[in-house]
């Protein structure tokens, strides 16, 4: 099996939920569209504290986004 693009997320506001969100509903599809599954496996945010609807999973929390962008467990951060 193909190792997974790990993706790293900087921001869950509105548009960083949903791109969490979309990653998660097409997860089925990724290999087939993509040749491998994809997965986000880290985030940061301003408040760590504030309540989102990202459902069950517990996602790795950066310090910030540099820390983020040189996390060597993360192959795309967007």
């Amino acid at each position: 099996m193909v190792a997974p693009l790990r993706i790293g997320l900087a921001g869950l506001g509105t548009v960083g939920a949903a791109v969490a969100r979309l990653i998660e509903q097409e997860a089925g599809s990724f290999p087939l569209r993509c040749g491998r599954p994809v997965e986000v496996v880290a985030v940061t945010a301003r408040s760590r504290s504030k309540k989102r609807d990202l459902g069950s999973r517990s996602l790795r929390w950066a310090s910030d986004p540099v820390a983020l962008a040189t996390d060597p467990g993360v192959d795309v951060l967007v």
